[in-house]
């Protein structure tokens, strides 16, 4: 299997360096064939941060897994960096993600427990 393992960011750019290049991985563009599931260790932003840019934008449709709490907490902090980026500093928000991204991205999330096997 081919896993991600977490999909975070660069807080520290406010260009396209924030996120990561997934040209890496697909040229095409098509992660859904390249990417079996996407693991997300925990809620800090770099390594949750790009998810929803992931699912939204790049259009990575399969399973991905967080524990309960990181699921619960990480969209408080994807909303809140998303609002410092673009109301506050600027930031086009056609180059990031909206709030419904946000929403519609963590719906895609599958909470399990955090000692539990899933691979």
């Amino acid at each position: 299997k081919n896993i991600l393992l977490d999909s975070g960011m660069h807080p520290g750019y406010n260009d396209e360096r924030r996120f990561p290049d997934f040209r890496y991985i697909s040229r095409e563009g098509n992660m859904n064939g390249l990417i079996d599931l996407v693991i997300i260790s925990h809620f800090h932003l770099d390594h949750c941060g790009s998810l929803p840019y992931f699912t939204e934008i790049c259009g990575y449709s399969g399973p991905i897994y967080a524990t309960h709490p990181t699921k619960a907490i990480m969209p408080i902090l994807l909303e809140d960096y998303r609002k410092i980026s673009v109301e506050r500093r600027g930031v086009d928000e056609k180059d990031f993600f909206t709030s419904q991204m946000i929403k519609d991205c963590m719906l895609k999330i599958t909470p399990c427990p955090l000692e539990e096997t899933i691979v």
